[in-house]
């Protein structure tokens, strides 16, 4: 699941800018028509202009958070210790390199703010695999008992 996750990053990152502003838009309508209980027709231009910025860095955050859960549960399995720290530095490392690999995307350009709000998100979801790591190895130690 880890190498699916940071393929998924690596292809959105490969979408040039008009795509990606593209899917970002058709996303955010769905979810804007979806809060607002009418129809994708009826949102409006202002609207996806005011929510869209909040949108893809809420993306950004999402995606790596689920980068953060599987790299850290797969270095768990891999490394026993010091598996959170592992994960961690490979998410940030893969951070910056996404962000690097957008130099070669039209339409798009690194931005260190991304870094930041992905490594959070990474952040985030190695603390949601601590918390599944912790509630499996309860369940095992009671199942020895």
């Amino acid at each position: 699941m880890t190498v699916l996750c940071a393929g998924a990053i690596f292809l959105f990152s490969t979408q040039n800018g008009d795509e990606s502003v593209d899917l970002s838009k058709s996303f955010l309508k769905h979810i804007i028509a979806f809060i607002k209980g009418i129809s994708i027709d009826e949102v409006t231009y202002n609207d996806v202009e005011k929510y869209g910025f909040i949108i893809r860095k809420i993306a950004h955050f999402t995606e790596f958070l689920a980068l953060g859960v599987f790299s850290c549960l797969t270095s768990w399995v891999f490394f026993k210790k010091k598996y959170t720290i592992i994960s961690f530095v490979f998410c940030v490392i893969y951070a910056s390199l996404d962000e690097m690999h957008q130099l070669f995307s039209d339409g798009r350009n690194p931005n260190v703010r991304d870094v930041f709000i992905d490594s959070a998100g990474a952040f985030t979801g190695i603390l949601l695999a601590i918390l599944i790591i912790n509630i499996i190895a309860k369940y095992m130690q009671k199942k020895k008992i």
